[in-house]
């Protein structure tokens, strides 16, 4: 359910709420008989949000803001469990983890600077927790964060783009992005921990007259930031989080073949 009121030509109000829910069932490549044989409930969840919209400046600035919640009920999780006493490397198992709470801030914004050049954005506060979530071995989660919810991420874009004498476009673009520390499990565990990290990207494009073609040369992390994509608890092995790709620059052509 969606309420909008329009303030005036350039400023739109916005409420919502919604109500969902995904399946219950058993784990798809289980690896031991009791994690086969084992159910999930369903998850449920009712999102509110509350916003505004707005074309400010005479259209040079554009700005969205968004608040939100929403509730769980029997959220699902991804779990590590010991498929033995002391086993090392135990066995991934979804479970339910009865009440979580996700809510925040999102802003967007869109600045027309004049003489070609544009920066934009987007920043995201968020405060995902547990609610309730008591393992079966006594272990609290109460408080801890969701998993892969950082509290703090953003994104700052500058651009320039011009005409050249011959009738061409340069375009410059520059990307910044930034995350705060995100948790693997809903333990918190130091070892399963995505450290919070910032990467930068670069793009330099050239495109023909009537746009028949275009070069572009780019760099990806172009300071070489180290940082992970994905881990989990695995401490006797070590850390054996997915890494990032390194820095990666190159060259990109597109030609149009179209009438």
């Amino acid at each position: 359910v969606v309420l909008n009121y329009r303030f005036n030509d350039a400023i739109m109000g916005y409420a919502s709420y919604a109500s969902g829910f995904k399946s219950g069932g058993y784990a798809g490549t289980a690896s031991t008989e009791i994690s086969a044989r084992t159910p999930f409930d369903q998850e449920e969840a009712d999102a509110f949000e509350v916003g505004l919209k707005g074309d400010l400046l005479d259209d040079r600035l554009r700005l969205n803001v968004a608040v939100f919640s929403t509730d769980y009920t029997d959220l699902q999780v991804l779990v590590r469990k010991e498929a033995f006493p002391g086993d090392p490397l135990g066995i991934v198992v979804t479970e339910n983890a009865a009440d979580a709470t996700s809510q925040g801030v999102e802003v967007e914004f869109t600045a027309v600077l004049g003489g070609g050049f544009q920066i934009s954005g987007n920043y995201a506060y968020l405060d995902a927790t547990y609610d309730e979530y008591l393992e079966p071995n006594g272990i609290d989660n109460a408080g801890n964060r969701l998993r892969n919810a950082p509290e703090n991420a953003y994104t700052l874009v500058g651009s320039y783009e011009t005409e050249l004498g011959n009738g061409g476009m340069f375009n410059a673009r520059y990307e910044y992005i930034y995350s705060d520390e995100r948790f693997q499990d809903p333990r918190e565990e130091a070892s399963a921990a995505i450290p919070d990290y910032s990467l930068s990207n670069l793009n330099l494009m050239y495109t023909s007259p009537g746009g028949q073609y275009q070069v572009s040369g780019w760099v990806r992390n172009m300071f070489d930031e180290e940082y992970l994509l994905h881990n989990f608890p695995l401490a006797p092995f070590g850390y054996p989080g997915t890494i990032g790709m390194p820095r990666m620059y190159g060259a990109t052509v597109t030609v149009n073949f179209g009438g």
